[in-house]
């Protein structure tokens, strides 16, 4: 299967469209969250897998109740076994990853927190991750006062499946904020922290790929960000246009130019 071979070969890639990972939808940050969790985390992969098939299942039993929804047989009051059946076994997977994720955020945070102080030292900018359900309730209680809402829509509205992360430079979006070279160096202290998090844990480095380096990136950073690629032990492949952008520190040795 795909995911036995992507266990076995990490790879990330750092293209001028990775900025998307910011001013994109949630769903591709949470991939990238869980690009972390199915690395370092044995037990992520048949969680993510069990969360898929139920919310699948709840999510069917959703659009055969919204057919009716309105008429005299939906009455709110009306108990659907099935559906507290499929509910209770979302909340109880679904409170399992949220968990995971939390935890590998708090480890991911401080990493990320000292690379973008030497990538972007002239802002301050802040990460906060959003679990997919008010905090404040268990996501079983959730799903019950959303039922009613999830049957009317015909899909399930809150749980890990609508996790994000978001990014804010003084209490604004940094996508407001930041040029297109400031996200990229955004990005890269994304990855290359999640790849510092990798070779901690795990002490695998993976295989890297950036492409066009030389878009939005001046050569200071450049090397930056490939030296401290390196020191995790990932296999970095690098492309770009102009020779003067393969430019990387003299501390590396084995390095080969095609």
């Amino acid at each position: 299967r795909m995911s036995d071979l992507v266990s076995l070969v990490p790879v990330q890639i750092f293209t001028p469209q990775s900025i998307e990972l910011v001013l994109g939808a949630p769903s591709g940050r949470r991939s990238f969250l869980d690009w972390g969790l199915f690395h370092v985390e044995q037990s992520f992969k048949e969680l993510h897998k069990s969360y898929q098939r139920v919310l699948k299942h709840r999510n069917a039993l959703l659009k055969q109740k919204q057919k009716s929804y309105g008429t005299k047989t939906s009455d709110s009051s009306e108990r659907y076994e099935e559906l507290d059946y499929w509910s209770g076994q979302l909340g109880q997977i679904g409170t399992k990853i949220d968990s995971l994720r939390v935890r590998y955020w708090d480890t991911f945070l401080p990493e990320f927190e000292r690379l973008i102080g030497q990538f972007l030292p002239e802002f301050s900018l802040e990460l906060s991750y959003h679990r997919g359900w008010d905090s404040s309730l268990e996501l079983s209680q959730q799903l019950k006062s959303k039922e009613q809402i999830d049957i009317r829509f015909g899909f399930t509205s809150v749980g890990p499946h609508k996790a994000d992360f978001k990014v804010k430079s003084d209490g604004k979006p940094a996508s407001e904020i930041l040029s297109r070279g400031q996200l990229r160096m955004l990005v890269a202290a994304l990855q290359l922290a999640q790849a510092k998090h990798l070779y901690a844990n795990v002490q695998e480095g993976g295989i890297f790929l950036l492409d066009d380096i030389g878009a939005e990136l001046d050569e200071k950073r450049r090397a930056l960000f490939v030296e401290e690629l390196v020191s995790t032990n990932t296999q970095v492949f690098i492309t770009a246009i102009e020779k003067a952008h393969f430019s990387v520190p003299t501390t590396i040795d084995n390095k080969k130019v095609f």
